[in-house]
């Protein structure tokens, strides 16, 4: 019986002291790794600044031909996206931005002209933003709200158009006669009669014609004749 005893008591000391050097052979002290060595840090470039002199001509009211000036160095290109004003053209808050502006284009670092064609039952809102070389965007440029730029030179009316536009009653704050050949003609009061003038202009002129319904100021006018 003590014989028994003491062979239990050697096998519970055996099995302490296996339990015991375990537990401390197998710790290990985890190694902390050394991170204030910022010899490794990347040095994050500068914005790239925004374009300036934004500027729209309406082309014919078909397309708009999209003009500014590249005030940096570092751009790897251009954004160009464009949000349409479906009839009947209420202009909303200049303050407020939409969510709603789509791409239109990326053109390259060197680019600082587009022409985009729009469709002719919608005013055009556009705004351009530079690309950084690592792919950010400078700030977008302020948004246009139906604001045109003129033609250089100075365009007049032939005078079969002065004639046509006399006959309907036009005012000079409803035509504009651009360089491509097509004439814009704006009236709020000739809506039932928008056909027969388009089919007469095109018959005596040989030209396309734009008709369009305008009473609102912010429309894409631009008055270069006065009937009187």
């Amino acid at each position: 019986m003590k014989r028994d005893k003491i062979i239990l008591n050697i096998i519970i000391l055996s099995i302490i002291a296996l339990i015991f050097s375990g537990c401390v052979g197998g710790s290990v002290t985890p190694t902390i790794p050394d991170n204030t060595d910022d010899s490794n840090d990347t040095e994050i470039p500068e914005p790239t600044e925004a374009i300036s002199q934004f500027g729209k001509l309406v082309l014919g009211g078909i397309s708009c031909h999209l003009v500014w000036k590249d005030n940096s160095d570092n751009e790897a290109g251009f954004r160009i996206e464009r949000w349409l004003y479906p009839p009947p053209f209420q202009l909303p808050d200049p303050d407020v931005h939409h969510a709603d502006f789509r791409l239109v284009k990326v053109v390259g670092p060197d680019v600082q002209t587009y022409t985009d064609v729009v469709p002719l039952a919608a005013i055009p809102e556009y705004r351009v933003a530079a690309i950084a070389t690592d792919g950010r965007l400078s700030e977008w440029t302020t948004f246009l709200w139906g604001e045109v730029t003129c033609p250089e030179e100075e365009v007049t009316l032939t005078p079969e158009e002065i004639e046509l536009i006399r006959k309907w009653g036009f005012g000079g704050d409803y035509v504009v006669r651009w360089p491509n050949g097509y004439v814009d003609v704006y009236d709020a009061t000739n809506y039932s009669q928008m056909q027969k003038v388009i089919n007469e202009w095109n018959s005596a002129i040989g030209g396309p014609v734009i008709l369009r319904l305008s009473s609102n100021p912010n429309s894409l006018v631009r008055i270069i004749f006065n009937p009187d």
